[in-house]
């Protein structure tokens, strides 16, 4: 679902006609290398600076969790008309810069451009064909720190058809390059590289050349995933964890069911040789447990919860399916369909508590309480601890996806204002409805369990069912 919202967001567009201001964005830091994006804003980098991204208003936390908090470049650039050798910034290298800048090359981080949607991506010069998205930083050579000062924009466009003053952008390009302009300030012919040292001024230069392209504008995106190298490790990885995943399972309840088949086979071997084995023919296999099914569980309160949180869950898979499937969202911003589908969620929340409810009532038991009151903290609760954990890493790390404690206040209020009230409401409703009648008798005293194997204990059972998904 990830990929077809990304590819939904990469897809929109709009036209440009000559003479159109061309807006370049900054999104992030992001690295091949590293866990988490970082802030641009952190660092001391081109546009970074900018008076009028320090007075912007606080952030959509939806648009901070889905990377769309994205900020205007001081690159001015108008459509079709291309620029040369144009001075960007002079960074001042100090300690702190110094080591900030050793830090990004180290872990070869990029700085992500975007243009109308589409990504700023460069091409492998060892290898045609394979692209890499954002601009690096630098790189080292001879045991020696360079920085890429000067950035050849390549933005690629093509018209409608229909009008040949509208065009749509499809390719945004770069070819970044170490020069040293503190000698010449040229930027053709100029084989100076750009070394890193300390109580020096570094400028900054770029190149926007526009150039017509034959990529229809509703394919535009196709040539980023087909080529795009970053994610081709990930891809590999995620096919063989899976093969190996239904390999196993396969195995698994092949084997089970062969065992049953043969136990069910010797049995009615036997019942044709031996007459007298034929009283016993019920009470063998699954008919020696029908009437503790049902059986109301040790901890029935977390065992409703967690089913209707199940319940919930599943109906919000269904729910994201079905949206992307029909494609109602085709925006421009990837951060609405998240906002979307967590005001969804929220709204839904009476699902949980009718199915807990049903179920808790089913086992006739007076702690309905108790059962709502775990139905509403027991999910969202693990799920916040373990995001204000991350969150605490990420403003740790400069994340650019790291959420302030006003959006935090903002969830809670969501979920003490409208999630439990409604989960309240479902439960009120399922427990007005009439118990679920059961199929089978239930027994009064429990059969007796004899004592298991190690191997067949609680704790290493659900330890080795859990490492499966890691095979």
């Amino acid at each position: 679902m990830v990929v077809c919202v990304r590819y939904t967001y990469v897809s929109s567009r709009r036209t440009y006609r000559k003479g159109d201001k061309v807006v370049i964005n900054i999104k992030n830091l992001s690295s091949r290398r590293a866990v988490t994006s970082l802030n641009y804003f952190s660092f001391p980098l081109c546009s970074s600076d900018n008076v009028n991204i320090k007075r912007e208003k606080s952030p959509n936390i939806f648009k901070i969790i889905s990377g769309d908090n994205i900020h205007n470049t001081t690159i001015e650039t108008t459509f079709l008309n291309d620029k040369t050798c144009t001075f960007y910034c002079n960074v001042f290298i100090d300690e702190e810069v110094y080591n900030k800048y050793k830090h990004l090359i180290l872990f070869n981080y990029n700085m992500v451009y975007s243009v109308d949607n589409l990504e700023i991506f460069r091409e492998d010069p060892r290898r045609k064909g394979f692209y890499y998205t954002g601009i690096p930083i630098g790189y080292i050579q001879d045991r020696s720190y360079h920085l890429y000062t000067y950035y050849k924009i390549t933005i690629l466009y093509n018209n409608s058809g229909r009008d040949p003053d509208k065009n749509h952008i499809v390719g945004f390009e770069v070819e970044p390059k170490s020069i040293d302009f503190s000698t010449n300030e040229e930027c053709e012919g100029n084989e100076t590289r750009q070394s890193m040292e300390k109580n020096k001024y570094v400028t900054f230069k770029y190149d926007v050349k526009y150039v017509k392209s034959d990529k229809p504008p509703q394919h535009r995106s196709e040539h980023y995933y087909r080529n795009l190298n970053d994610q081709s490790m990930i891809h590999w990885f995620s096919i063989i964890n899976s093969i190996i995943l239904v390999i196993l399972l396969s195995f698994l309840i092949s084997t089970i069911l062969i065992k049953a088949l043969h136990k069910d086979i010797n049995k009615y071997n036997r019942i044709n040789t031996n007459i007298f084995e034929t009283d016993d023919i019920d009470d063998r296999g699954w008919k020696l447990v029908h009437a503790d099914v049902f059986r109301k569980p040790r901890n029935s309160t977390f065992f409703s919860a967690f089913i209707g949180v199940g319940i919930q869950i599943m109906f919000m898979l269904i729910v994201c399916a079905i949206i992307l499937l029909i494609g109602v969202y085709k925006y421009k911003q990837r951060y609405k369909y998240i906002q979307v589908m967590f005001f969804i969620w929220v709204c839904i929340s009476s699902i949980s508590g009718y199915a807990s409810s049903r179920l808790y009532k089913l086992f006739r038991s007076k702690h309905m309480k108790l059962t709502i009151l775990r139905t509403s903290f027991i999910y969202p609760f693990i799920l916040f601890i373990i995001f204000f954990l991350i969150n605490i890493i990420l403003h740790y790390e400069n994340s650019n996806t790291a959420i302030s404690f006003s959006s935090l206040t903002f969830v809670c209020i969501l979920w003490f204002g409208i999630s439990i009230p409604l989960i309240c409401l479902g439960s009120y409703i399922g427990n007005k409805k009439s118990p679920i009648e059961l199929p089978v008798r239930v027994n009064n005293i429990p059969r007796h369990i004899p004592k298991q194997p190690l191997l067949n204990s609680f704790f290493l059972s659900s330890f080795l069912v859990g490492l499966i998904l890691f095979a």
